[in-house]
């Protein structure tokens, strides 16, 4: 019986964790999705089941641990299977775990966006960091999957003094529709970074709207609402509820033109009241 070595893989990984990845690669542990193929006191190679295989390589070297995993992690340098691994790794050497306190204290924190955050923007969609919800996908996952990382926004003025058009707007929803032919798009991963992008749109006409011509404004709502509803039927996963933030921001520029209503000619106030009429048949309808 070869002899345990006296170095911890899954101590010798705490630093280099972010927190709430460590303790999903803990549940990963306990509900033996790892399997060790081959291991010794210096390496062990694993393989973690999930929607797919990953391949796992721990190896000592020197007073840290080498490490690989054929997954397409992007949030920090161990992910959850590497975890998995080590602390299986080390109660066949007969090592215990890191203690959560020990976990609390050596880890990474604050992770890049935490369930707290993710929940809060959830409850506040209209002012929420859209960065939380360009990155929900990938924490709420219980897989990791390759997928392309989009820009922010498309090319929309974001300066109060400038009026929006009509053309401008449709410009930038096609760009949005764009980003998502792309190889790489995944309807799932990516589609917080496209309502992210599409609330980025919202928040600049609503900054911009005092500026603006209250049709156009109306007929920018119109459009926004055809163009989110193309979004949640064809290019975005929607299973994590993320309709919630674009529908928000459109409920906002709604409310905005109508409390402006009173404030507009009769020409504009019959126009606009007529749009938001339309807004809401159609919202009764998706």
């Amino acid at each position: 019986m070869q002899k345990p070595t006296t170095l911890s893989a899954s101590q010798l990984l705490l630093s280099y964790a972010y927190e709430e990845t460590w303790y999903r690669g803990e549940e990963y542990a306990d509900k033996k999705l790892a399997r060790l193929q081959k291991y010794d006191t210096k390496s062990v190679q694993a393989k973690v089941s999930g929607t797919k295989s990953y391949e796992v390589l721990l190896r000592f070297a020197g007073s840290s641990v080498s490490r690989e995993c054929s997954c397409p992690y992007v949030g920090g340098d161990v992910c959850k299977h590497m975890v998995a691994v080590a602390i299986i790794w080390d109660e066949k050497r007969g090592l215990s775990r890191p203690t959560h306190e020990m976990v609390a204290g050596e880890t990474i924190t604050p992770p890049f966006i935490s369930m707290t955050q993710i929940t809060s923007a959830y409850k506040n969609p209209l002012t929420c960091d859209l960065e939380i919800v360009r990155m929900s996908a990938s924490e709420r996952a219980a897989e990791s999957r390759a997928h392309l990382r989009l820009p922010l926004r498309p090319p929309f003025l974001n300066d109060s003094e400038k009026a929006v058009s009509l053309s401008e707007t449709k410009r930038a929803f096609r760009e949005i529709s764009r980003w998502t032919m792309r190889e790489g798009y995944d309807q799932y991963y990516c589609g917080g970074e496209v309502v992210a992008a599409f609330c980025e749109v919202l928040r600049s006409v609503l900054r911009r709207e005092k500026s603006s011509q209250p049709k156009i404004i109306a007929d920018v709502l119109i459009e926004a609402q055809n163009f989110h509803e193309t979004l949640l039927n064809d290019l975005v996963d929607v299973r994590d509820g993320i309709e919630i933030f674009g529908s928000a921001h459109m409920n906002e520029l709604y409310q905005l033109l109508d409390r402006e209503i009173k404030k507009m000619n009769s020409a504009d106030q019959i126009y606009v009241e007529k749009q938001l009429a339309v807004f809401d048949d159609r919202a009764d309808l998706i």
